[in-house]
């Protein structure tokens, strides 16, 4: 079915097609009735053209409908059909005489029509122009005084206006409507929709009718601005540039720290003259709400004026139940994507486990291999064996043993990781001397040269023993595998007045961009060959981390040109981190 030129009821097309289809349905039925009640109003000559009128408007209607022109009439036509269906009203109100009330009830219908379908002058030109023309035609049929003129006149410009009204209400329900459709529509996509802002935004200001406005969410002690409508891209970057803080100045501060809705009439007053909302917009008042998810408050909707205005109720009401939507979806959106992340979070530890558990299987499998090839040949030829090969079956033995008990070990503090194993066994370290003492187990499991530097100075401090000891044999195990064989190791103990260092460093490939962080999660590991060949279950450094973090201190990675050095500082007066 073609389309309306124009959408004038309501601006929506399809209740402005059945519109027009209601006139064509009024003038069809005001003709059938013509027909049935002629004979009881009229007689004689005067019956046959009342007769023949309603045939005429009957006629046109049949034609007008089955050819569908309403359908593709302009405004102007269908005022033209209305001023004819009134003149054919007003000609068979004549005809009647005396008995003509019920054909002056008639005579509303266009009047009523043209004023609910119209907008501006139409409405009451179209009530002027059938008034006159009643007139006209009642004094071609007889005398009529100019009072009854005047009367006639007065009471469609009364229908008219209360058509004019009834239309106003509903055009401006409709819009309310679909602006909350707009909201709830997109708030069943707001998973995937991250327009739902500005959406509510606009719905917001064009049910108020304001000039402005802006989504305000909160971010922990943060209120940055996620969406702004009616204001220039520099202004919106302006808030952008420095967000709210809770309890600081501003309007989204107060509103989310009363839960209540608040109105601002100077602007100017609570921004300063100079803010950009005030010098470049030219916002004169404010008013905002706050927007909720499940009770608790999560953002503020806020809309602005250019011009000095004082919200009424019904703004206000339609201002809250937009900010109820759109904190409904907003919250709706936010807690799908945090357990979105949180899914995703827990497939990939998954997939670690996976990979550790197969990594465990292999790192254990090789010593304890190796330590019993070793055993059977001592005990099956140890007569016949050299003493150069005895020396050094004994000590790979030595070296795969101490490299199974580290295994065993890890495991272990990473099994005791997540319980009381966090907890710190405080005792007096001698720095100096430990760290040098842990150098030298590392040289002989590693197999590898580390040079050691530590301060002249003695340095002691309270530390759990265990936990530092695996923090440092941890780092120098990671720089042995993933440094070249022969390449230098550093460990550097150094302190200040706050703090402790160990810095290890070595000239491996270096820490590859982005995983900074990652490395130091449980089960990372670096995805390459490199890696695999060199093994390892990828809890070292999350165990680093953990111990340090336990002592209340910190372990980063920096980039040495070539290599890697791994620093970790723990306080000298350890304030134990909560596990």
């Amino acid at each position: 079915m073609p389309l309306p030129r124009r959408s004038a009821f309501f601006g929506d097309r399809h209740t402005d097609a059945r519109m027009r289809g209601l006139i064509a349905r009024f003038a069809r039925l005001g003709s059938y009735l013509t027909l049935v009640t002629a004979p009881l109003l009229a007689h004689g000559g005067r019956l046959a053209w009342l007769a023949g009128n309603a045939l005429l408007a009957l006629a046109v209607t049949v034609v007008i409908d089955r050819r569908r022109l309403l359908d593709r009439a302009t405004d102007r036509q269908v005022q033209a059909l209305l001023l004819m269906y009134g003149a054919l009203i007003a000609n068979g109100t004549a005809l009647a005489g005396g008995r003509s009330a019920p054909y002056v009830l008639m005579q509303a219908l266009p009047v009523l029509f043209a004023a609910v379908f119209f907008e501006g002058s139409a409405r009451y030109l179209v009530a002027v122009v059938l008034a006159v023309e009643h007139s006209v035609v009642l004094r071609l049929y007889g005398s009529t005084s100019f009072g009854y003129t005047v009367v006639v006149l007065a009471l469609c410009l009364i229908v008219a206006h209360f058509g004019a009204q009834l239309s106003d209400v509903l055009r401006e329900a409709l819009a309310a409507n679909r602006a909350m459709h707009s909201v709830l529509e997109v708030s069943n996509s707001a998973v995937r929709n991250d327009r739902l802002p500005e959406i509510g935004l606009a719905a917001a200001v064009s049910l108020v009718g304001w000039d402005a406005g802006a989504v305000v969410m909160r971010e922990g002690d943060l209120l940055p601005v996620v969406a702004m409508h009616g204001v220039s891209r520099a202004v919106h970057d302006s808030y952008l540039a420095a967000p709210m803080r809770m309890g600081g100045p501003g309007m989204s501060p107060q509103i989310v720290g009363s839960g209540e809705p608040l109105y601002i009439s100077d602007a100017a007053g609570m921004l300063g003259p100079n803010h950009p909302l005030v010098k470049e917009a030219g916002i004169v008042c404010m008013a905002g709400v706050p927007m909720r998810y499940h009770g608790e408050i999560i953002g503020v909707l806020i809309v602005d004026s250019r011009t000095p205005r004082v919200p009424d109720e019904r703004e206000w009401d339609r201002l809250g139940q937009v900010a109820e939507q759109l904190g409904l979806a907003m919250g709706n959106m936010r807690a799908y994507r945090r357990e979105a992340q949180v899914s995703e979070d827990l497939r990939e530890l998954n997939r670690r486990k996976d990979a550790f558990l197969a990594t465990v299987s292999h790192e254990l499998r090789t010593p304890a291999t190796t330590i019993t090839l070793a055993a059977r040949t001592l005990r099956d030829a140890d007569a016949r064996i050299e003493p150069e090969d005895r020396a050094y079956a004994y000590e790979l033995l030595v070296r795969r043993s101490e490299e199974l008990s580290g295994l065993i070990e890890s495991l272990l503090d990473e099994a005791l990781g997540g319980s009381d194993g966090l907890r710190l066994q405080l005792a007096p370290i001698d720095w100096c001397a430990d760290v040098e003492r842990w150098v030298m187990i590392a040289r002989r499991q590693t197999g590898r040269e580390i040079a050691l530097e530590v301060p002249a100075e003695p340095l002691t401090t309270m530390a759990d023993p265990a936990k530092a000891e695996r923090i440092v044999a941890n780092l120098l195990s990671n720089a042995a595998k993933f440094s070249p064989a022969g390449s230098p190791i550093r460990c550097v103990l150094s302190a200040d007045d706050e703090t402790v260092t160990i810095a290890v460093s070595d000239r491996g490939p270096g820490v590859p961009a982005g995983h900074e962080d990652r490395i130091f999660d449980r089960f990372y590991q670096v995805e390459g060959e490199a890696t695999r060949e060199r093994g390892g279950f990828g809890i070292g450094l999350s165990l680093v981390r953990r111990f340090a973090e336990v002592h209340g201190g910190t372990v980063t990675v920096e980039d040495a040109e070539p290599g890697s050095t791994f620093v970790v500082r723990l306080p000298r007066t350890v304030v134990p981190a909560t596990p």
